[in-house]
């Protein structure tokens, strides 16, 4: 009986892990990478590892199985072989699951942002250790199915995945623990029209910086995220970060950043 009523929400779950994952890795590879190399940003592990954290008991085989598959499925309609991404859905499971277990063994998974003791654990296993021990089966993948250069692959991978979990994951954290909801339904009218128009300026001047400046002008992005930092607060800074990473790497990808 309980099998029966637990399989929709399996189902359901299964379903949502895979089409968010698919659309976040598809989307991925076909603006960061040239259909050959490893993609320059991503997200969507970020996603699984953040719906396992939002889980107090995690539907490991779930989740993982929905990522495996849309892995796949995203990095052969993009890349057009089967060997390579399965190997690639490998490294990416090895990465989700080392970087969710170390979390939730360090007592992160609550808050993996609350004190400086778990931002440095976050910052340790998501941004190097992780991407560092699954990088080296993507960086054989691409060398060996793409032609790509061992080193040069080895690098973005750590690079790539690493920015993804740190930028994405407190955002995919915050939304699936419904933070965001509860942030909008605290506040004004007012205070909702203020938070999207600071958060619209962050990505602006991102746009202007990374699509229209001859001149790296880094430095003027730190004004408007301060601001939303201080006038919206850690929910508005989790969604300012993810605009200007997305913004960042494609005018990169595309020659302008």
């Amino acid at each position: 009986m309980r099998a029966l009523v637990s399989s929709p929400t399996t189902i359901k779950t299964w379903i949502t892990a895979a089409t968010l994952y698919f659309v976040a890795a598809a989307l991925t590879i076909h603006l960061t990478s040239n259909g050959r190399d490893i993609a320059t940003l991503w997200p969507a592990n970020a996603i699984l590892v953040a719906l396992l954290l939002a889980d107090g008991r995690p539907r490991w085989k779930t989740i993982l199985s929905a990522g495996f598959a849309a892995n796949i499925a995203a990095n052969l309609i993009t890349r057009g072989s089967i060997i390579g991404p399965l190997l690639y859905g490998i490294s990416n499971l090895v990465e989700i699951w080392l970087v969710t277990f170390l979390l939730r063994r360090g007592g992160s998974s609550e808050s993996i942002l609350s004190s400086s003791a778990s931002v440095l654990r976050f910052l340790l296993v998501a941004g190097l250790v992780s991407p560092a021990a699954s990088g080296l089966l993507g960086a054989f993948t691409a060398k060996t199915f793409f032609a790509e250069p061992f080193g040069k692959s080895l690098g973005t991978w750590i690079a790539s995945d690493g920015l993804g979990l740190l930028v994405f994951t407190p955002f995919f954290l915050a939304l699936f623990r419904g933070e965001f909801v509860d942030c909008f339904n605290s506040k004004s009218w007012l205070r909702r029209m203020e938070t999207a128009g600071l958060i619209a300026t962050a990505a602006a001047a991102a746009g202007v910086i990374f699509f229209v400046a001859r001149e790296p002008l880094l430095f003027a992005l730190f004004p408007p995220v301060m601001l939303v930092t201080f006038r919206v607060g850690r929910i508005g800074t989790k969604i300012t970060v993810m605009l200007i990473a997305i913004i960042g790497s494609v005018g990169t990808m595309r020659g302008y950043g």
